[in-house]
């Protein structure tokens, strides 16, 4: 069995080209690797094998349509390692240590640690690194390089039209995942560098970031008010902001 690599390409292709040739250096027996174009321009296009989504279904869309592969390939892919197209990734044995973690330690959801050249672009302290040279039990990862088990994938199967935009995807995963006691975790030796976002005009203040960001909220609270799980969803986010990782004593 495999781990799917899909990296999320939307008129970025620059950073998508680098990051496909970076990802195609590392150990491949573990892994197949492809883009995932999300309703690109012909000049937004990636160079590399793609899957042509026809129009831009955002964040949330493009992971159902990965969820979908995942489930029509189940005999293949036993993971899927979903990826935004501004990473750079740190080491040969990327894809294979993760699966080593996930499939050693029954992790349903794992990312590794993000390393943030720009504090804005991560501010969930879950996500950094903690120099733990471990593996930290959180309750829910930001979505920004998500290994997701076969598993979670069958259970959601799905994500809510409301959550194309990608608010709210990663802590209902993480809830479902609770719910079904299933272990989330971050893998501070495994690390990924997320660059600024350049996939939207970068100017904190312009309009098509605050009305994309404003969609997106929206629908992440009317998603979770139609499911009765407001108050989960504050649990969740409120247990992030405030995460401390406490060192064993050994």
């Amino acid at each position: 069995m495999k781990t799917l690599v899909l990296i999320l390409n939307y008129n970025t292709p620059e950073l998508t080209n680098r990051l496909f040739e970076q990802m195609s250096t590392i150990d491949k027996n573990d892994c197949d690797i492809y883009v995932l174009d999300n309703g690109s321009s012909p000049n937004g296009k990636s160079k590399y094998q793609s899957v042509d989504i026809p129009e831009n279904r955002y964040f949330g869309g493009g992971l159902n349509v990965a969820f979908d592969i995942m489930l029509e390939n189940e005999s293949t892919y036993d993971s899927l390692l979903f990826m935004n197209s501004d990473l750079i990734v740190n080491g040969y044995n990327f894809v294979t240590s993760l699966r080593e973690v996930m499939f050693s330690n029954n992790y349903k959801l794992l990312s590794p640690a993000i390393m943030q050249p720009y504090k804005e672009q991560c501010h969930w302290p879950t996500m950094h690194n903690w120099g733990s040279n471990s593996v930290r039990d959180v309750p829910w990862i930001d979505f920004q390089c998500p290994m997701i088990h076969i598993d979670l994938i069958r259970k959601i199967r799905q994500y809510d039209q409301e959550l194309q935009f990608g608010f709210g995807n990663d802590v209902y995963s993480g809830i479902v995942c609770l719910d079904n006691r299933w272990k989330v975790g971050v893998v501070d030796w495994v690390t990924a560098i997320h660059l600024k976002n350049q996939t939207i005009i970068s100017n904190a203040d312009d309009d098509i970031i605050k009305n994309y960001n404003q969609h997106a909220m929206n629908g992440m609270i009317s998603f979770f008010e139609k499911v009765n799980m407001t108050d989960r969803l504050n649990e969740f986010r409120n247990r992030a902001y405030s995460y401390r990782y406490i060192k064993p004593i050994i």
